[in-house]
Parts: structure tokens; C-alpha cells; sequence
């Protein structure tokens, strides 16, 4: 599992080279997604979640992608931008 909330800029750094190594190491069961700071929805952070939704389409990661966040504000707005930084 990747939880990119818990691995972002705080602890790994490149993103996309974590989500390509963890993928070629089978590594990758679930993908839990939560901007950073403040474990918000994507777009509220520093995460370019579009570019990782576009580097595990690349990878052929066919596996569950949840968000794992607080709402920042209403939740219809919160899934919207979910929604949106994972729809290709």
C-alpha cells in the first residue's frame, strides 16, 4: 500500500519515482490519497495529484485509488476535487 498523505514531501520527496519503484517491486496493493499539509483533498496541498493519477495510468496500476482526507470545507466539493485529479 502507498498512502501518499503519510509519504509526501515530509518523508520521501519524488513522488512519481516512489510510485514507479514501489510498482516494479509489486509493491503497490492499494493507493490511499491525502494532500499535504493537513491530510485535506487533492488540491489543497502540495501533492500534484494529477501527475500521480497520470504516472500510475502510465505504470498500468489498476488497483483501488481512496481518498483518505478530512474535507476541507463541504464534502461534495472535497470528492469533486477527488474526483477530478484522478479522472484521466
Amino acid at each position: 500500500m502507498t498512502d501518499r498523505g503519510r509519504g509526501g514531501p515530509i518523508g520521501e520527496g519524488n513522488l512519481i519515482g516512489l510510485v514507479r519503484k514501489a510498482h516494479a517491486q509489486d509493491l503497490i496493493g492499494e493507493t490511499q490519497v491525502a494532500d499535504v499539509p493537513g491530510r485535506r483533498e487533492p488540491g489543497t496541498g502540495e501533492i500534484n495529484y494529477p501527475a500521480i493519477a497520470r504516472t500510475l495510468k502510465e505504470i498500468g496500476y489498476e488497483g483501488t485509488v481512496a481518498m483518505e482526507a478530512w474535507a476541507s470545507g463541504v464534502g461534495e466539493l472535497a470528492l469533486e476535487r477527488f474526483r477530478s485529479a484522478f479522472t484521466l
